[in-house]
C-alpha cells in the first residue's frame, strides 16, 4: 500500500463521498443503501456502526466499517469493505480490514468477527486474516474469525 494513504474515522460530511465508491463498485441502489448505513454512525442508535476511510491526497479512496451484533455483544460484523476501482489491488482494502480488526480487538467483549464474501474475496480473507467459512449459499460465504 502506498505510504500516501491514511486511515481514519469517517466524518459526517463525508457520507456521500464514501457512498459514491459503492455506486462505482456495484450500483446506484447499493450506493443509496450504503448512505443510509453510513449515516447510522452519527445517529442515536444503541449499536452504531463505526466506519474508517482510506484517504489519499485529501480524497476518500476506500472505506470499511464494523458494528457489534445484536445477537451477541462479543460478535462484530465487518461491513462495506470498498475501494475505488482505480485503486484496487494496491493493498488499501487489506489495510482497511486490518485497521477495522485492530479496532474490534480493542473492544472489551470482542470474541468473533463476521463477514460475508464471495469469489476471490473468500481466499483473500482466509489467507490474509485467517477467516474460516462457516457455510455458504451459492457463491456467498459466511465467514468468521475467532479473536
Amino acid at each position: 500500500m502506498s505510504s500516501q494513504v491514511r486511515i481514519r474515522r469517517l466524518r459526517v460530511g463525508e457520507v456521500s463521498e464514501a457512498a459514491q465508491i459503492v455506486g462505482k463498485n456495484y450500483s446506484t441502489k447499493y450506493e443509496i443503501q450504503s448512505k443510509v448505513e453510513l449515516r447510522a454512525m452519527f445517529n442515536g442508535a444503541p449499536f452504531r456502526p463505526i466506519y474508517f476511510v482510506a484517504e489519499r491526497r485529501c480524497r476518500i479512496v476506500g472505506f470499511a466499517g464494523c458494528v457489534v451484533s445484536w445477537m451477541d455483544y462479543g460478535a462484530y460484523e465487518i461491513l462495506w469493505v470498498n475501494v475505488m476501482p482505480k485503486y484496487q489491488g494496491e493493498g488499501i482494502g487489506q489495510a482497511l480490514v486490518a485497521h477495522t480488526l485492530a479496532y474490534i480487538k480493542e473492544q472489551d467483549r470482542a470474541k468473533f468477527a463476521l463477514l460475508t464474501a464471495r469469489g476471490s474475496l473468500v481466499s483473500f480473507y482466509r489467507s490474509k486474516f485467517g477467516f474460516k467459512s462457516m457455510g455458504r449459499k451459492g457463491d456467498e460465504h459466511l465467514m468468521r474469525l475467532i479473536l
